[in-house]
């Protein structure tokens, strides 16, 4: 699971420094959570799709904090 943690934020390097470089295609660059974050103040606030991401990342951090609690730790 780390390594595709890792891999992800990887193609978010990429896709952040050489996406629009490159010319890629339009459903490789929707692939990126940053392409759904309004850029303030040249587009317009839009509150539904902020509100899912601030949403979906609380859960992630709860679920996280869960995983993390439930470790199998060996003590000696």
């Amino acid at each position: 699971m780390a390594e595709l943690i890792w891999v992800y934020l990887a193609f978010l390097l990429f896709m952040t420094y050489l996406g629009k470089l490159l010319s890629l295609p339009k459903w490789l660059e929707n692939l990126s959570i940053y392409n759904y974050i309004p850029k303030l103040p040249v587009e317009k606030m839009n509150l539904p799709t902020v509100l899912f991401i601030l949403i979906l990342s609380v859960f992630l951090v709860l679920l996280g904090f869960g995983a993390y609690r439930r470790r199998d730790l060996i003590t000696g």
